[in-house]
């Protein structure tokens, strides 16, 4: 071995991309325990492969009577300040979190160009503190699993814009319902 990298950073064809996250998923989640630095490993790969400045997964907050609200459950890549407990909330994460119940897949989202779904209010705090930090674009897309409990992945920008694309939506989404199976397979083990 000559111990240099044989990974390449930048994909030209989304097919390679695809395969190369998919593997390092796939690696971690063989190679690795459950838990939290797991989930930490596995934001990190997807943020790096995103080229995004920082990944969280996050668990919907699900009391009567409370305001629609988060809590992180991991994170990854340059976000400061935030640590597995927090909760994110406030009437920007209430209209992303209407705004992915109606979607079909990933919501991709621009400060800079806005959506109708969202009110003024709301779009402002989103991008000022409710996600914990000030942002400029976020992708967001469900897990789904059948026993856990349903979870979301934010990709997160905070200095650029970006359109996302089909092929970006659709890759998150795989990789979505691949960590879906493994949140299921995980409790199925626990309940043993």
């Amino acid at each position: 071995m000559t111990g240099t990298n044989e990974r390449r950073e930048v994909f030209r064809r989304y097919g390679d991309r695809r395969r190369a996250l998919m593997l390092s998923i796939h690696e971690i989640l063989f190679d690795q325990l459950p838990g939290e630095a797991r989930d930490h490993n596995l934001l990190d790969e997807i943020c790096g492969d995103f080229c995004t400045d920082g990944a969280v997964l996050v668990r919907k907050l699900t009391e009567k009577g409370t305001p629609d609200s988060v809590t992180l459950l991991a994170s990854a890549g340059d976000w400061d300040g935030v640590q597995s407990g927090d909760i994110f909330e406030g009437e920007g994460i209430e209209a992303l979190l209407s705004a992915q119940e109606d979607a079909q897949g990933a919501v991709a989202l621009s400060r800079f160009r806005r959506t109708s779904l969202i009110n003024d209010n709301a779009w402002e705090q989103l991008w000022q503190n409710d996600l914990g930090k000030p942002a400029t674009g976020l992708l967001s897309v469900d897990l789904k699993p059948s026993e856990a409990s349903p979870s979301l992945i934010w990709l997160i920008l905070n200095g650029a814009s970006r359109e996302w694309s089909s092929h970006d939506r659709q890759l998150l989404e795989e990789a979505a319902d691949l960590l879906s199976r493994a949140a299921d397979k995980v409790v199925q083990e626990d309940s043993k």
